[in-house]
């Protein structure tokens, strides 16, 4: 596996990692259930987008469409609000 190939599959499972971390953050610290249920099924979503990756660099719909998807999201609240973390966790 060259190492570019390496890296990739770190971040993507990194990210992954992250987003069920702070789904579970936003959940304990404001008892905020949409926060876990978005935080897991993103992070699957993620961690089933770098493991197809992983297989074919060529499968990068799932992960690109997560992470746009999440961009966008907290793009719009950062321009409403000007906050870059959600409610309850800033």
């Amino acid at each position: 596996m060259a190492p570019i190939q390496k890296t990739q599959d770190f971040l993507g499972f990194a990210y992954a990692g992250l987003l069920l971390i702070g789904g579970l953050i936003g959940y304990l610290k404001s008892q905020s259930g949409a926060s876990l249920i978005a935080g897991s099924v993103t992070g699957v979503l993620m961690a089933l987008g770098a493991a197809r990756t992983s297989a074919n660099l060529r499968q990068v719909d799932l992960a690109l469409t997560v992470s746009v998807l999440l961009a966008g999201v907290m793009g719009r609240r950062w321009v409403r609000t000007g906050k870059f973390m959600p409610p309850g966790l800033g």
